[in-house]
């Protein structure tokens, strides 16, 4: 019965594969013969993806009828959560939010799960926590970034690839702003489900419960997921020095590289000012991003205090940014 419940798990997974070849991974599950499913079975058990007396063919199979009931596909999830992570870091660096004392609290119990399976966890093995809004300000999303990874145990033993800078190395809190409801995530399953099919077991504390990923998230049959982007010119950094305290307020400085016409970014203390050639951020707070998005488009930025960034737009260089659809569109 196992054999033939095996079976059928291959041939429908072999199906759905073929949706979504791109998602990172260097085994899918269609690929995986006999004994390499036992091998991630007793992996799952030993790191409680799965609990001692659970079948992970029982679990994947659960599962994929409630989607079934829904109309959901697993590519649908694993593209909405592709899609929550480009809107987070587009927004990430500029719209930062400070952490309320109940998000604090919801912090606190990620945490916990986590000291059930890192058991010298401190405060020290996350690296950063950010919080932002996203969908037009709908939803509340605090990312926590490790200093590790939890890696994907359906992943050959033979490759020795690190994939913790793709998944594995965030925990996700979202608390819907109307409702106050909230939902936990850790991003190694937007990775599981979607190349996998799995939600974990039952007895496992990561666990996913894909009915309330549906209803929170408010998942929709017939809609296409998928994040709309358009190539844009990308900013090119020209120098960067350290502010002059005396000078730091100076428009004339400004005026001396952009013009007299220009618009302008805050954000905390720190501010941008640009045209559609020129661009300076004035980086008085330490700016916890890669880049800024000004005027619709990517400048990456030096990890830095008291510095002044030039730019200069540069036409010839092109850089997927978020389409102006996809910004405005209610997805949530």
């Amino acid at each position: 019965m196992e054999l033939q419940l095996q079976s059928q798990l291959q041939s429908q997974l072999q199906l759905q594969s073929q949706s979504h070849k791109q998602i990172v991974c260097n085994v899918s599950n269609d690929e995986l013969s006999s004994d390499k499913w036992t091998r991630i079975q007793l992996e799952c058990i030993k790191n409680n993806h799965l609990g001692k007396g659970e079948n992970i063919f029982d679990i994947i199979e659960h599962d994929n009828q409630i989607l079934k009931s829904y109309g959901i596909s697993h590519k649908q999830i694993y593209d909405f959560f592709m899609k929550i992570t480009y809107h987070f870091d587009n927004n990430m660096g500029i719209h930062n939010l400070s952490l309320t004392n109940i998000d604090k609290q919801h912090i606190k119990k990620i945490r916990e799960r986590e000291i059930k399976r890192f058991i010298n966890l401190n405060e020290k093995h996350y690296q950063c926590i950010f919080k932002i809004k996203i969908f037009n300000d709908n939803l509340e999303v605090i990312r926590i970034t490790w200093g590790g990874a939890d890696m994907c145990l359906f992943q050959s033993i033979s490759d020795k690839k690190y994939h913790g800078y793709e998944y594995g190395s965030h925990d996700w809190i979202f608390n819907d702003v109307k409702n106050d409801t909230w939902f936990y995530i850790a991003d190694l399953l937007f990775h599981q489900i979607g190349k996998h099919n799995f939600f974990q077991g039952f007895d496992s504390n990561f666990r996913v419960n894909p009915h309330e990923l549906i209803k929170f998230f408010r998942l929709k049959p017939d809609e296409d997921y998928s994040t709309e982007k358009n190539k844009v010119p990308k900013w090119d950094e020209i120098s960067v020095e350290n502010i002059n305290i005396d000078n730091n307020n100076n428009l004339n400085y400004v005026h001396n590289f952009i013009g007299s016409k220009y618009s302008e970014i805050i954000f905390g203390n720190n501010r941008i000012y640009y045209n559609s050639e020129y661009a300076i951020i004035y980086a008085i707070d330490k700016i916890y991003s890669h880049h800024v998005i000004i005027d619709g488009k990517k400048a990456d930025i030096p990890f830095f205090m008291k510095r002044i960034t030039k730019y200069k737009i540069n036409n010839n260089v092109l850089s997927e940014q978020l389409s102006i659809n996809e910004i405005n569109k209610n997805w949530f």
